[in-house]
């Protein structure tokens, strides 16, 4: 596990390519992203949430190791009916690989973490319409 300092420089660094019916977007931390504001007001929604299941406690894991859990995620969020739209975390460094992601609609932070904590993930994004998006930490001050 990676400390929380060196975690959370690499979220705020991360692009977060959200991928709705409309069009791709690029959402960041911390970075207001009217685009995707214009694309939640079109779809209905006021807030979401970028989860994934891969790299849980931001450790790496082996590629079908990854493609077995967000398959697993996928299949959770069919099961609970909520819509969501896919995304990929990327590294602009390259020193973390890709990692496949969704944009879960409508849903509150709290329920966002219970998804994120499912998967044991350190944090997830999320965000509201007219706000910055920011890290949800799972995990303890010892992250």
């Amino acid at each position: 596990m990676r400390d929380r300092e060196s975690l959370e420089s690499a979220y705020y660094r991360a692009e977060y390519v959200v991928r709705s019916p409309q069009r791709k977007t690029i959402v960041r931390v911390g970075v207001m992203n009217h685009e995707l504001d214009i694309i939640l007001e079109e779809s209905g929604y006021s807030n979401y949430a970028i989860i994934s299941a891969h790299n849980p406690g931001s450790n790496r894991l082996s590629d079908a190791e990854n493609t077995a859990r967000h398959g697993r995620l996928l299949e959770e969020l069919e099961v609970r009916r909520v819509p969501f739209w896919t995304a990929e975390n990327l590294d602009p460094d390259a020193k973390w690989p890709d990692e496949k992601s969704v944009c879960v609609l409508g849903v509150e932070p709290e329920v966002a973490a219970e998804i994120g904590r499912t998967y044991a993930q350190a944090a997830v994004l999320i965000g509201s319409r007219g706000q910055s998006p920011s890290i949800f930490w799972l995990a303890g001050d010892g992250v």
